[in-house]
């Protein structure tokens, strides 16, 4: 009875960990669209659509100050 309810709880603390790990990820993302998208509106950041020799396009970021 108490190795099942042992692992029980460490599967519930494992799955904990990685749902937080999930949501952060969500929110790191969000976070970093939303500071690129207000650095290009003050034009912090800029950006230039190239091609390089395989006909694929890059892009070339520039970030004022950096």
């Amino acid at each position: 009875m108490t190795t099942e309810l042992y692992m029980i709880l460490w599967l519930l603390f494992a799955t904990g960990i990685w749902y937080s790990f999930k949501e952060n990820g969500k929110l790191q993302y969000a976070q970093g669209m939303t500071d690129a998208i207000e650095m290009l509106h003050n034009g912090e950041l800029k950006y230039r659509i190239t091609h390089n020799r395989d006909g694929e396009d890059d892009i070339e970021i520039k970030i004022k100050g950096g």
